[in-house]
């Protein structure tokens, strides 16, 4: 009997270093999890210089890169990112620093669209609900976090695996890798699209990004969140929208643009920036709604000329 117990025990002591090892080995080795890292630290790295200006939001502010900032400006702003997420962020910096004088926050219609209703980075805030014991925001208990927090029992990174496996099997892996380079390219939109070309794929984005707008309540509910937990703090918030194309603006329905211009006409702001007739010159784009760097080295002296405040390096 106790040999029978004795050879469980080593069997599910091996299942376990197993199992330990490939956890391991998938959060030391996948693309996810690698950026996650990246995703932590541009979080992380705000309290090496407890900057006094922050700027929150998606891929659209995404775009002012923390090299491109001065020691009093740091930039949390990711894409994919939505108000829950920018929520959390800035309330975990707010608990450590009171630093923060000044924040800019997107005011874009395409953040209050449904696509943001569930964001792909949501697994990326697991440690910070905790932390911060707001475990309201994904209505998830303790338990089911701590559990997702492993690897093999993470959805997100399984649905990413799937979709990689997918697109291998369909053949699409290559197309993939080949859009993610050609994203990364900042003189191919000006160089190697037509003007029609541009166009037609702004309308496309477009319409998938403005779908939706002002629908879901959690949206301008936790948009409310982050302007309160600045009242409290006492900062100041300024608005800022963002250029892209303006086929892509075109396709939020007027009505749903009075719907969210009566929202944010109503909220407590020092001013919103609205640079959405910043600039339509291809040269300056990376693709249809974001500026290369170019672009975001103009956006960034527009901004400290509108403010009085120094933003650059």
């Amino acid at each position: 009997m106790k040999r029978n117990v004795l050879r469980l025990n080593v069997k599910g002591a091996i299942i376990a270093v197993v199992f330990a090892m490939i956890n391991l080995y998938a959060y030391t080795t996948s693309p996810y999890f690698e950026k996650q890292r990246t995703y932590h630290d541009q979080i992380e790295s705000y309290f090496d210089k407890n900057a006094k200006i922050l700027i929150v939001g998606d891929s659209h502010p995404g775009v002012l890169k923390n090299s491109m900032l001065n020691d009093v400006t740091h930039n949390i702003a990711s894409g994919g990112d939505g108000f829950k997420e920018s929520y959390l962020k800035l309330r975990y910096i707010l608990s450590q620093s009171q630093a923060v004088e000044i924040v800019f926050l997107t005011s874009d219609a395409q953040m209050f669209s449904t696509r943001r209703s569930q964001s792909s980075n949501a697994a990326f805030l697991h440690k910070y609900s905790l932390l911060l014991n707001e475990m309201d925001v994904y209505q998830h208990d303790h338990l089911s976090v701590l559990v997702q927090m492993v690897p093999l029992f993470n959805d997100s990174y399984i649905d990413y695996i799937n979709k990689d496996l997918q697109n291998i099997i369909s053949g699409d892996k290559k197309k993939v890798i080949l859009d993610q380079s050609l994203r990364g390219n900042e003189s191919l939109w000006s160089t190697s699209y037509t003007p029609l070309q541009r166009v037609k794929k702004a309308i496309e984005t477009g319409k998938k990004d403005h779908a939706g707008v002002m629908e879901d309540k959690a949206l301008p509910k936790y948009y409310r969140k982050i302007i309160i937990l600045c009242k409290e703090y006492n900062i100041r918030i300024i608005g800022v929208r963002y250029p892209a194309m303006k086929e892509y603006f075109e396709q939020l329905s007027s009505q749903k643009n009075l719907h969210l211009e009566a929202f944010l006409k109503s909220l407590p702001f020092e001013k919103i920036l609205d640079y959405r007739n910043f600039s339509q010159n291809p040269k300056l784009y990376n693709n249809e709604d974001h500026l290369n760097k170019d672009g975001a080295l103009q956006l960034l002296r527009q901004m400290e000329k509108d403010t009085g405040l120094k933003l650059k390096s």
